[in-house]
């Protein structure tokens, strides 16, 4: 095969493509000088933009933390108690033994659920007015 090459002429290096090449669609991978501070602005700006939406670092999720230290754990376990039965209450996502109950089914269900949150409330408020006393 390589003696037929030679024989028509085709010669090269061997290593490869020997052709003389030329960069096709005009793009480069370094912006030229004259952009490159409107490209940094550019880019600085956007960044800001994106950290005033969703700012870096490690956030504490559950509310504010100077609020729960001045609760004693009675009172931040009421309130816990409160938001779940809000939560309860808001969202219609619970789980069922049987996925395919019915509408009374799940009214009863409900119901059990917001009457345990309020058991819980008033324990809790209760125990909170005896250590108050």
């Amino acid at each position: 095969e390589c003696e037929d090459l030679i024989a028509k002429g085709v010669t090269g290096t061997g290593q490869g493509f020997d052709a003389p090449g030329r960069r096709l669609g005009g793009f480069s991978h370094t912006p030229p000088l004259s952009s490159l501070r409107q490209v940094t602005l550019h880019a600085a700006e956007r960044r800001a933009q994106l950290s005033a939406l969703l700012p870096s670092g490690p956030r504490r999720l559950g509310g504010d933390s100077n609020i729960m230290s001045s609760l004693s754990p009675i009172q931040a376990a009421a309130m816990a108690a409160e938001r779940r039965l809000h939560d309860d209450l808001w969202c219609g996502a619970e789980s069922y033994d049987d996925p395919c109950g019915t509408e009374s089914d799940t009214m009863n269900h409900r119901q059990s659920s917001v009457k345990r949150h309020f058991e819980v409330l008033n324990s809790s408020m209760a125990s909170n007015m005896d250590m108050s006393k």
